[in-house]
C-alpha cells in the first residue's frame, strides 16, 4: 500500500469533506448564508469549507453535524 504525502492527503481530505458538506447542505435545502448563521460563521467561510480551502474547527464540525443531521 502506497502512503500519500501529508499535504496531498490533507488536500484530498479537505476536498472530500467540502463536497460532503455541500451535499448535506443542499439536501437540507439550506443556503450558504443560512448554514453560516446556524453554525456561527460567515457565508464566505462556508464557501471555503465547501471548496476545500480550509477545514472547520472541531467546534464548527460538531455544529455542522447537528445542523445537517449527520
Amino acid at each position: 500500500m502506497k502512503l500519500l504525502p501529508p499535504l496531498s492527503y490533507d488536500k484530498r481530505f479537505r476536498a472530500v469533506l467540502g463536497q460532503r458538506i455541500r451535499g448535506f447542505r443542499r439536501q437540507k435545502r439550506l443556503t450558504q448564508e443560512a448554514l453560516a448563521k446556524a453554525i456561527g460563521c460567515s457565508a464566505y467561510t462556508v464557501l471555503r469549507y465547501e471548496n476545500g480551502d480550509i477545514l472547520p474547527s472541531l467546534k464548527r464540525l460538531l455544529r455542522l453535524r447537528e445542523v445537517l443531521g449527520v
